[in-house]
């Protein structure tokens, strides 16, 4: 189990810095398109982006990790918990509202 933890720590420190990164990428981006700038801060700007883009500055992946157990493996979107959580939640009537699906 304490590997578990481990893994949603670490995951939840990459999402921060990636967010962070991704919103000053936007930023800059926004001010190199920015018509109402000189172009001088624009060709400034541009010129970080291509330095930031040589050192990877975006990360392309970051893993959905269950926060109940660790795992990577189906993970739904809405929930941030894996499949058999959910269920297992909507079971003991923690989460309320579902139905079960038939065809």
């Amino acid at each position: 189990m304490n590997s578990n933890i481990k893994n949603i720590l670490k995951e939840k420190v990459k999402r921060e810095k990636a967010s962070k990164k991704n919103i000053l990428w936007n930023v800059l981006k926004s001010i190199s398109q920015n018509n109402n700038i000189k172009n001088n801060i624009k060709i400034y700007t541009n010129f970080i982006l291509d330095k930031k883009k040589e050192k990877s500055f975006q990360i392309s992946r970051k893993h959905r990790i269950c926060l109940l157990t660790g795992k990577r493996s189906s993970v739904l979107k809405g929930f941030s918990f894996s499949r058999y959580t959910v269920k297992k939640l909507i079971l003991s009537n923690k989460l309320t509202n579902f139905k079960k699906n038939n065809w």
